[in-house]
């Protein structure tokens, strides 16, 4: 009997571990996904900006040429 209760002991002991390491693994892909998600609107934000100044030397030109 002691040794069936020492054999259970382990097993919750395991069961604790295993639980501790799957909430480690989750947190650690809940990571991952937030820095891809950080990357792509990183990449986002740069092509925006892109976008921004070359809109900002078109309306530059066409300043210019008003001006002319």
């Amino acid at each position: 009997m002691e040794d069936m209760k020492m054999s259970q002991e382990d097993i919750e002991k395991e069961l604790d571990r295993t639980l501790e390491l799957f909430k480690q693994m989750e947190v650690e892909q809940k990571a991952e996904d937030i820095a891809d998600k950080l990357e792509k609107l990183g990449e986002e934000q740069e092509k925006l900006s892109e976008d921004t100044k070359e809109n900002k030397e078109s309306q530059e030109n066409l300043e210019q040429r008003q001006d002319s």
